[in-house]
């Protein structure tokens, strides 16, 4: 069965995931086309006219259709009454206001077979869109044996001499990004007064740190390429995961990808409590849920897990063989082209 698969352009594995999963399991992997989803408003035009000669043309073919990034696009089976399509979804749009948030519950609706990554975002987005059909789940994780960047005992020295913490190893905490009120980021700096000063929060992302909210502690590192983010990120020892939910049903519902990149690079978890984390925190020693809107909360929850991590010598190996062995992308991916498989043969 010949597969065209249409993928934003990006770096993070995770928009393609399922379609690299796809190829791995094929004995002839050339039956998988990729046509990337380019940026420039010119090229999407290009591309939703291959889209049209897709569908029209390659009748037998699978159509799939990965992020909301494309889900302009897997509107064109539909009008064309193609018949064998899939919508992919790995975020929650539902509450914007732009065009392609108008566009998915129609695709949603109609798409012979849709699937998302968090099962409370399934159920919604199946009573918003009127589908008959269930929505099948697949979360937002990492295969076995995927290997993010190795821990660097030169990088955490780098970031040590960049805070100026002297005379003891520093405690990393990764914030997954630049500042961002969305994930709450003006509560992790006030925090910041009232850390261990041998814990380092580093932001990296285009978005700085006002100058006023800067601490001793803080490194903002701005915008950096993949790989160096990456090597930040697998020579911390905490993750943070914190989102502005309150108001938001896809930040209360998360399922993001940072949550295995953490797991499998081996640091500890700093959430709040979307179902994936609290899932954890009822497992492991090694995720804290937060409220995420007090600060001395967050600086409690900091300092408990930086002491955690100091006396437990082998506790980076213990988060990182947590990943691999139960939060494998594998058995998750196996059921759903497993579904594939029986629905469109």
């Amino acid at each position: 069965m010949k597969i065209i698969a249409y993928c934003p352009e990006t770096i993070a594995p995770h928009q393609g995931m399922l379609v690299d999963y796809l190829k791995a399991q094929l004995d002839q992997p050339n039956e998988v086309v990729v046509r990337p989803i380019p940026k420039s408003n010119f090229a999407r035009m290009l591309l939703a006219l291959r889209v049209v000669l897709d569908a029209l043309f390659q009748r037998s073919a699978l159509l799939y259709f990965a992020s909301f990034v494309s889900v302009t696009f897997a509107l064109i089976p539909f009008v064309l009454r193609h018949p064998r399509w899939i919508y992919h979804s790995q975020d929650w749009i539902s509450d914007q206001t732009g065009l392609p948030a108008k566009i998915e519950p129609v695709v949603v609706r109609h798409a012979p077979m849709v699937i998302w990554n968090e099962p409370n975002r399934a159920e919604r987005a199946k009573a918003e869109a009127g589908r008959r059909d269930e929505i099948m789940v697949l979360p937002t994780y990492l295969p076995r044996g995927y290997a993010v960047a190795a821990r660097s005992e030169a990088t955490r020295a780098e970031v040590a001499r960049l805070a100026g913490v002297q005379g003891q190893q520093p405690i990393i905490v990764f914030a997954g990004g630049g500042y961002s009120k969305d994930r709450l980021s003006d509560q992790v700096l006030a925090a910041s007064g009232d850390l261990d000063r041998a814990i380092v929060l580093v932001f990296t992302g285009a978005t700085r740190v006002p100058a006023h909210l800067m601490g001793s502690n803080v490194l903002d590192l701005g915008m950096l390429n993949y790989d160096r983010m990456m090597d930040i990120m697998a020579s911390s020892d905490i993750g943070l995961l914190l989102y502005d939910y309150r108001d938001s049903f896809g930040h209360r519902y998360q399922q993001p990808g940072r949550l295995t990149e953490y797991l499998k690079g081996g640091l500890a978890l700093i959430a709040t409590p979307f179902p994936a984390a609290s899932a954890i925190a009822q497992d492991t020693p090694f995720c804290t849920i937060v409220q995420g809107y007090d600060a001395a909360e967050i600086s409690d929850a900091l300092n408990s897990m930086a002491s955690r991590i100091r006396n437990n010598a082998r506790i980076n190996a213990q988060i990182r063989d947590y990943a691999e062995t139960e939060m494998a992308y594998d058995p998750h991916a196996r059921r759903v082209l497993d579904a594939i498989w029986e629905k469109f043969g």
